[in-house]
């Protein structure tokens, strides 16, 4: 989708980078539809949402997204499509293991991008 989407914009004359705004997978099991990724951060030790945003993040950066920007938190206590996908519990306090994911992650790959280990 990233390749396609710079094809489209640069077919149109548009030449700077590319930004995955608002990406997200849900941590409630009913919601999760990649039947590669399902399990909830509370049942089994199965974090589907960590391990979806962690590969996703990689395939949308190696596809030549500039900057992808996840959903921090969940909207609140009503779980619906798009209210688990936050990486933080709101109002709930404490944070998934999505958020643990992404963070470190995020850590690897601004180290990489500086030229550190």
């Amino acid at each position: 989708m990233v390749r396609r989407a710079r094809a489209d914009y640069r077919a149109r004359g548009f030449r700077g980078p590319l930004w995955v705004t608002e990406m997200g997978y849900p941590s409630d099991i009913a919601y999760q539809w990649d039947a590669e990724y399902r399990g909830t951060e509370w049942k089994s030790g199965f974090h589907a949402q960590a391990d979806y945003m962690r590969r996703a993040i990689r395939a949308l950066h190696r596809a030549g997204a500039a900057r992808v920007f996840v959903t921090l938190r969940n909207t609140d206590g009503h779980w619906g499509l798009f209210t688990s996908e936050g990486l933080i519990n709101w109002p709930l306090p404490g944070v998934k293991a999505s958020y643990a994911a992404v963070r470190r992650l995020a850590g690897q790959m601004a180290r990489r991008d500086r030229g550190l280990r």
